[in-house]
């Protein structure tokens, strides 16, 4: 998992994990949970992505972990979670990674007096996602899974990229053939199972995250899965409220079914 593989050196339990102390339960992921921790000697907090190996059940389970890890530690920029060192025991692997206090943008959004953003509000803080998926893709890194539950805000209100769990490397000179995602956030050919670049099914996550900012929803909503698929694959959404032409136009380049037509970065990005 890192360079040095297992540590003889470095020591885990339920209350320590090498120089941090726990402090609490911040919350599980499929394969473990995240705890708040601190150092004990500089005092210094930070959460702590805990793995339970047996947990990772196949291969590619494995592989996705490594994967996360590698890719994690190489990034670096103001709008994505640092992480800070990789550790692992027989039994376990410990993502240490900065601590952001302010919350995910999916609950701000929720807890906001008309449970949305208005474009004005959503505006700053969709040009910090952009500028991180810009990062990505500069560094040959598709993520995978953009939605607001993987957006933290900090103290100050800025936002903060996380999970790389189903991230990977991209070349444009080949096509991806990893269909992961969170299905109502994800690209037609993602649930179509056809092969693609890479950064068009970021764009297309994207326009669904900006979508549920202003509007207090996803754009392919419903009941029944069947309709959901369904919707996403022929891109029928609407806008349940007035919105500016400039937001509209903004989706409607978004949410497009071909990749080859869909909003580049920089198109968004020189959007008004």
């Amino acid at each position: 998992m890192t360079a040095e593989g297992i540590r003889p050196d470095f020591h885990a339990d339920d209350g320590n994990c090498g120089p941090y102390r726990y402090l609490r339960l911040l919350g599980y992921g499929s394969f473990g949970r995240v705890h708040l921790a601190e150092h004990t000697i500089t005092g210094a907090q930070i959460a702590i992505k805990v793995i339970q190996k047996m947990k990772l059940t196949s291969a590619s389970d494995r592989a996705n972990i490594e994967l996360e890890c590698k890719i994690s530690q190489i990034l670096s920029h103001p709008h994505i979670v640092e992480i800070y060192d990789v550790f692992e025991t027989e039994e376990q692997i410990f993502i240490c990674m900065e601590k952001v206090d302010g919350g995910e943008l999916h609950d701000l959004v929720l807890r906001s007096p008309a449970k949305r953003f208005t474009e004005s509000d959503a505006r700053p803080i969709f040009r910090e996602i952009l500028s991180a998926v810009q990062y990505l893709h500069k560094n040959s890194v598709v993520h995978r899974d953009l939605k607001m539950q993987n957006i933290m805000l900090d103290n100050d209100g800025h936002a903060k990229l996380i999970d790389f769990g189903i991230a990977g490397f991209f070349d444009r000179t080949e096509l991806l053939q990893v269909y992961a995602g969170t299905v109502k956030c994800s690209a037609p050919e993602i649930l179509m199972g056809k092969p693609y670049v890479g950064p068009a099914v970021d764009m297309w996550s994207l326009g669904v995250l900006l979508y549920g900012m202003v509007l207090g929803q996803l754009p392919f909503e419903h009941e029944k899965e069947a309709m959901v698929y369904d919707r996403i694959i022929n891109a029928r959404f609407s806008f349940p409220s007035k919105v500016s032409l400039g937001f509209r136009r903004l989706l409607q380049g978004l949410l497009v079914v071909d990749p080859k037509k869909r909003f580049t970065l920089k198109e968004v990005l020189d959007s008004p």
